[in-house]
């Protein structure tokens, strides 16, 4: 039985519910693969192996987040992006691949990394990159 027919048969048989899940997650697995194929990535543990390598560069031990790399949902992001962000964020958007966007930065470089998200998947997908003027 297809996916599709199982959660059809879940509805039919009163689980509503499960059927609700199962047709998220589904939606989700395709939002990862169409992620994996058009854009880069980074896995949350390379991530986690940068932010630390940061810290003990800045030799902080651990206390302050500033000294390593800061990830900022897109809507508390109090800076501008240069201009070419823009179309890649309403590319993304249009193609409804991503739940949520982050700006990832470090006090330390002007770089700042943009990535989307999709909630079942624990990487960092590249949307684009800037320096900060």
């Amino acid at each position: 039985m297809s996916n599709q027919n199982t959660i059809q048969t879940l509805r039919d048989l009163g689980f509503k519910k499960a059927a609700e899940l199962h047709s998220a997650l589904g939606k989700q697995k395709i939002k990862m693969k169409v992620a994996y194929k058009n854009y880069s990535y980074v896995a949350r543990e390379e991530m986690e192996r940068m932010d630390n390598e940061i810290r003990k560069a800045n030799g902080d031990g651990y206390v302050q987040r500033k000294q390593g790399l800061e990830l900022i949902p897109i809507e508390e992001f109090t800076e501008i992006p240069e201009g070419s962000i823009f179309g890649k964020l309403r590319e993304a958007k249009r193609a409804d691949i991503f739940d949520d966007f982050m700006i990832v930065k470090t006090e330390s470089s002007a770089a700042r990394l943009f990535f989307g998200i999709v909630r079942l998947c624990g990487d960092y997908f590249e949307i684009g990159r800037w320096d900060k003027a």
